[in-house]
């Protein structure tokens, strides 16, 4: 494809978003990976993408879509309804669409919602598996900026109030102990519900599918107190079938979804889909009491309905836009693979890598990975004998995706999930795969996974070259 026309589209996804889209000097962003690297092999979806020859495609078109549109609400209506049809089932659509530049900005929108429908009350916000969801997700449930620039490309305090919204008490539930373990957040629930009781709005952030695949006890709806709560549903990585999204949705909980995880997107693009139930009472409130989110939304990313009832930044965020349509896209592919030959890939490749990494001297498992989704797998890195922590981890994985590997795999790049930290400075590393990687699987008939083993191999190679090992 012309240069000219690529250089374009990096323009587009440079912006829209904060920093963490701008490269830095080696032209990569902060996790190791280009906006563009088409001679990569991408195993970590579950952390960012680059654009492929097929997201080129989409955002061109979305461009010339956005030069030639009768109106930009008109573009957003379209979205949504692409969106609402993707999600559907039987013909049910029982939500409307909140947009963000990313995931970690939809956690703006819970105590938005609560600040909007309760204003008199103060906010009890609870974060369930709070070590492994979105690193500005603590941040951003305080009410507080979670960068340093906005998605207008105007620099902002990082860490500093959104709106004075003082009665914001955020308490948080760590998904793993101190040995890696999966914890259950039942019983802290209870406890909170119980204390907090009438006088506090209780939010609740639930998890399905974590960075590492954990995922959340969804009885949790069915407790006896779930009515006082208002439920926010973590599920942008974006990896379960529609049935668990419409189930979510009767039970009246809003839920993220990000299109550039499982659907690899470039990086970033959020939408939170919220229940009719509770739209409508958002429908008919006061918008007035959060004039301050004018520097962290703009009005295109609220719905239509509620379009002319906030204050917020006029402009259109043409690279949202055009990420949406990438994985737009991407899910309308993967719609129609067979879905039942998808699933059997899907548990095919991941035997295939726990069975190498269950042999492997320098490579362990993350404990309950029986328990998790099955397109992440989530790994310590051990040098003799001792797992590495997390500065260790991000100083070797950062090393790792940014070589060169033409020689020694065919492919230039290759990338694998960043490290998240639990316990005290203890991390993992992730696998993940995508819709893409899934297709590719299927399309070249791939049951072995060579490329893949071969990328453990050459990461335990790296291991040598980087440390001294027994």
């Amino acid at each position: 494809m012309d240069q000219l026309i690529i250089n374009k589209i990096l323009d587009v996804l440079q912006s829209g978003c904060n920093e963490r889209t701008i490269p830095n000097k080696d032209g990569f962003l902060k996790y190791g990976i280009a906006l563009h690297s088409p001679d990569l092999v991408n195993r970590g979806s579950c952390t960012s993408n680059t654009a492929t020859l097929d997201n080129i495609e989409s955002i061109s078109k979305a461009i010339t879509n956005h030069e030639n549109c009768i109106s930009e609400k008109h573009l957003i209506q379209q979205r949504t309804s692409k969106i609402k049809s993707l999600l559907a089932v039987n013909g049910s659509v029982d939500f409307e669409v909140f947009y963000a530049p990313s995931g970690t900005d939809l956690s703006y929108y819970p105590i938005l919602f609560a600040k909007v429908m309760y204003p008199e009350k103060p906010i009890l916000n609870i974060v369930t598996c709070s070590d492994e969801v979105g690193g500005g997700t603590s941040i951003s449930a305080e009410g507080r900026h979670h960068g340093a620039m906005n998605q207008f490309g105007a620099p902002i305090e990082k860490g500093g109030k959104v709106l004075n919204m003082s009665k914001i008490k955020v308490h948080t539930i760590e998904v793993r102990g101190q040995e890696g373990q999966i914890l259950s957040s039942m019983n802290d629930l209870d406890a909170l519900v119980e204390s907090y009781g009438d006088d506090n709005v209780i939010i609740i952030n639930l998890a399905y599918c974590s960075k590492s695949g954990v995922e959340d006890n969804l009885s949790v709806l069915d407790r006896p107190w779930a009515n006082k709560v208002l439920w926010n549903v973590d599920l942008c990585q974006f990896r379960h079938d529609k049935e668990v999204i419409n189930r979510l949705l009767r039970k009246k909980a809003a839920i993220m979804i990000t299109g550039s995880k499982f659907y690899q997107s470039p990086p970033f693009c959020g939408a939170m889909l919220v229940p009719r139930t509770m739209f409508a009472k958002l429908e008919h409130a006061d918008w007035s009491v959060v004039d301050g989110y004018r520097d962290v939304f703009s009005k295109f990313d609220m719905p239509n309905k509620l379009h002319d009832k906030v204050d917020w930044n006029p402009t259109f965020n043409l690279s949202t836009h055009a990420r949406w349509a990438c994985a737009i896209d991407e899910m309308q592919r993967f719609d129609n693979l067979n879905q039942y030959q998808a699933k059997k890939v899907i548990i095919n490749w991941h035997r295939k890598m726990v069975d190498y990494i269950k042999n492997s001297e320098h490579l362990e498992l993350m404990p309950g990975q029986e328990n998790t989704n099955k397109t992440i797998i989530p790994f310590k890195v051990k040098v003799n004998g001792k797992c590495l922590g997390i500065d260790e981890l991000k100083k070797f994985h950062y090393d790792f995706v940014t070589q060169d590997y033409s020689e020694v795999l065919g492919n230039k790049h290759v990338f694998i999930g960043q490290p998240v930290k639990y316990g005290n400075d203890q991390a993992f590393l992730r696998l993940a795969v995508g819709s893409k990687n899934i297709r590719q699987f299927i399309d070249e008939n791939d049951n072995s996974f060579i490329k893949d083993v071969r990328i453990l191999n050459i990461l335990q190679e790296q291991l040598k070259s980087a440390f001294v090992l027994a």
